[in-house]
């Protein structure tokens, strides 16, 4: 108490004293209550590509992810709507008093309902959660190009999709990198990423991946940018309508041994008016946990194509993506486990026989979506994937480790009748199938295939 009486006596004399400091705004701008100056470094004037750009689904105000929550209809929430930002936006930024680096503050509110449907009685027909996002991203202006700390740290509040979970708290990280002109460092969006689930609240297939990195990018001539990567850890990123398969165990696999060597991940980008374009490669180590299985290489590859239609709207967008993979089968957007109503299926990088021989799996992913802004306020989307998953392994003591497709279809329409405000509403469905009978996840029959629905509402406010 005697520090806060102390704090409260100086404020008359700190304050005038940090607002003549924050005398230097740029002409012709108004001065920002907190007493903070716009921060425009003359370099930042110099140069229309900028290297150090967005490595988050935050933006360049620290809270808002590429393109989401513009004032345009199609800008939607965490993973959704993302045009990608390809230079930072500084006038966002705000310089303090005192210090030599430019800071930008913001985060997201994010409130997701979810009808489904139950296969089970211990299945919560019913399910929400509440994620509240808080970034903050510093930028300097140095001699050898921009350095830049960017932290975004989600906290979730969860109800449980079993009552087997139940409600649950939780402090994640989304993002905590350092951006060195070229160079980026830290905790970011993988290289692999394209569609990045730029339409759907729920799950699709294809890769929406965060991964520890050390990334060189560069951009050439024409709208070209290459990217190469050193990655670990990389992991399907958490979203408000988490995928269960990503946390649920089926029989149990032995994981692959621990790794030796990072994934390198490369990509290269092609920018321009008409959309993008992508060519992208990863390859990764799987090694068997027992040592007489020894160890081998898998990888996966992707092309990706994001195509504006302004015949059909200024703003309307088609997005096409394929992979394939062999023995990574995290670059297909999968967890631990594919689940879809009464019937799942494991997952995992490899299998090991018990003779000890190690089998990398298989598998390929095909995404879709198309965005179409009905006008200022609305937006509808579709979107689709088609997935199939190989483990190249008949383990009749796992009943749960078979050859499998998945299906999954779904529509958005959003609302957002403010800037940086939205509420949308998600219809998916989804079907799983194997042509060989496997126990279904209530234990009561062997199935074949299993067809499930699911409804979602969002409510979104990003500052």
């Amino acid at each position: 108490m005697r520090r806060i009486a102390w704090g409260l006596l100086l404020l008359p004399a700190v304050l005038p004293a940090w607002s003549a400091r924050a005398g230097d705004l740029p002409a012709g701008k108004a001065r920002p209550a907190s007493f903070l100056a716009l921060c425009a470094p003359a370099a930042a004037d110099d140069s229309d590509d900028d290297d150090s750009d967005d490595d988050s689904d935050s933006g360049p105000s620290a809270a808002k992810a590429s393109g989401k929550g513009s004032a345009s209809a199609s800008g939607k929430g965490s993973g959704k709507g993302a045009k990608s930002t390809k230079s930072l936006d500084r006038s966002n930024y705000f310089r303090v008093p005192g210090w030599d680096s430019c800071l930008a503050i913001g985060g997201e509110i994010e409130v997701d309902g979810q009808v489904n449907q139950a296969y089970s009685r211990r299945t919560n027909a019913l399910s929400s959660s509440v994620i509240g996002r808080i970034a903050i991203d510093s930028l300097t202006t140095t001699e050898f190009g921009d350095l830049r700390a960017f932290v975004r740290l989600p906290v979730t509040y969860s109800s449980g999709l079993t009552t087997l979970q139940g409600p649950s708290t939780s402090v994640d990280v989304d993002y905590a990198f350092i951006t060195w002109n070229t160079l980026t460092f830290g905790y970011a969006d993988s290289v692999f990423n394209f569609y990045n689930n730029a339409l759907n609240i729920g799950t699709l297939r294809g890769p929406a991946l965060s991964a520890t990195i050390a990334r060189y990018k560069t951009t050439f001539g024409n709208g070209f940018t290459f990217s190469v990567s050193m990655e670990m850890g990389a992991t399907e990123k958490p979203t408000g309508i988490p995928d269960p398969g990503n946390s649920i165990v089926l029989d149990a696999i032995p994981q692959p041994a621990g790794t030796i060597w990072p994934d390198p991940v490369t990509a290269l980008q092609l920018d321009r008016d008409w959309g993008s374009a992508i060519v992208a490669g990863a390859l990764h180590q799987v090694r068997s946990p027992l040592g007489a299985g020894g160890g081998a290489w898998g990888g996966a590859a992707m092309v990706g194509l994001n195509l504006n239609t302004p015949w059909t709207g200024d703003d309307d967008e088609i997005w096409l993506q394929g992979v394939g993979a062999w023995g990574a089968s995290t670059y297909l957007g999968f967890g631990r486990a594919a689940l879809i109503g009464n019937l799942g299926f494991a997952v995992a990088d490899s299998v090991t026989t018990i003779g000890g021989r190690l089998i990398p799996s298989r598998g390929a992913a095909i995404t879709g979506g198309w965005s179409h802004d009905l006008n200022d306020t609305w937006n509808v989307s579709l979107f689709s994937s088609w997935a199939t998953f190989d483990p190249r392994a008949d383990l009749p003591a796992r009943p749960f480790v078979r050859k499998f497709n998945e299906l999954r279809i779904g529509s958005d329409l959003t609302f957002a009748p403010f800037d940086d405000f939205s509420i949308t509403g998600e219809v998916m469905w989804g079907r799983i199938s194997s042509s060989v009978p496997t126990p279904a996840l209530d234990g009561l029959k062997l199935e074949t295939s299993s067809n499930a629905w699911q409804g979602t509402v969002q409510l979104l406010r990003t500052f």
